[in-house]
């Protein structure tokens, strides 16, 4: 089940920022764009699953976390 993008994902943006991270290191550390990082948090398009896994593994939390409701402020640990 994929939830489409629509609303900021506030807990995505938080764990970064708790993490001491900027979207620039993350986007680095993955070898992606800025502009993806910034596409995510803002809920413009959801990653791919093998994005997801990786966004995941480095921030540590649950991959489910970007196909659940997208009201849910707090991600679940990995």
């Amino acid at each position: 089940m994929s939830v489409h993008p629509k609303k900021r994902r506030i807990w995505f943006t938080k764990k970064r920022i708790e993490l001491g991270i900027t979207q620039t290191q993350l986007a680095h550390k993955l070898n992606v764009s800025n502009r993806t990082i910034s596409n995510i948090e803002l809920g413009k398009r959801n990653p791919s699953g093998p994005l997801a896994k990786r966004l995941a593994d480095v921030m540590g939390f649950d991959m489910s976390m970007f196909y659940e409701d997208q009201n849910e402020e707090e991600p679940r640990s990995a």
